[in-house]
């Protein structure tokens, strides 16, 4: 079986080399097989993950309800679109049952779901007496 490396991670909306140099390996349970292997993340990582993130919410806090409306349905569609593939992962990953996995997928699909029929209706703006508070 091939050994398949996970060895970038996300950061600022791009796959980098993580400068990490543990590696966890990625056993099957079902077999007792190493699968895989994931190199963490260390603490320049985060740093510039964190670094990355507060320089997104600038732009990002700015947004439109309708403009973050479409990226949770982008994501939703993402996940969606490659659903039996991340179920097949799970089982094999950590040994969830079949069944387990495909509920735990809906959870996570309808986690996309409830925010978007959330932030639909959700105020930003708010009259509290004679103030306008923004959220």
């Amino acid at each position: 079986m091939k050994i398949i490396p996970i060895n970038q991670i996300y950061i600022n909306g791009e796959f980098v080399s993580s400068h990490g140099t543990e590696i966890f390996d990625l056993i099957n349970p079902s077999t007792n097989k190493k699968i895989g292997e994931v190199t963490l993340g260390d603490e320049a990582d985060t740093k510039t993950a964190i670094a990355a993130a507060k320089e997104t919410f600038k732009t990002f806090s700015k947004t439109t309800k309708e403009e973050r409306i479409v990226y949770l349905e982008k994501l939703y569609e993402a996940v969606k679109k490659r659903e039996n593939e991340l179920v097949a992962v799970m089982v094999k990953e950590y040994g969830g049952t079949l069944q387990f996995c495909k509920m735990s997928l809906q959870f996570t699909l309808s986690a996309f779901t409830t925010n978007i029929e959330t932030l639909k209706h959700f105020d930003f703006e708010k009259i509290v007496g004679q103030s306008n508070v923004e959220k």
